[in-house]
């Protein structure tokens, strides 16, 4: 049972995460693009995710320099 609701708990991650990413990197890239192009078109692009990791990453890493 409890290597059921491990496994059930890591799949929802793995499907949450990447689609809370992608909205992210989007925007760093319609940041970076000036709003010049639709945030719908950059939204269907690709790398999204990754880029929305590293904007999360340096956010996270910004927060925690500035507390210590």
């Amino acid at each position: 049972m409890g290597e059921f609701l491990i496994e059930l708990i890591a799949q929802f991650f793995a499907e949450f995460i990447p689609n809370l990413l992608k909205p992210i990197g989007a925007a760093i890239k319609w940041f970076v693009y000036l709003g010049k192009r639709k945030y719908n078109d950059i939204l269907e692009e690709r790398w999204n995710t990754i880029l929305g990791f590293f904007g999360f990453m340096f956010l996270l890493f910004l927060l925690i320099y500035c507390i210590i």
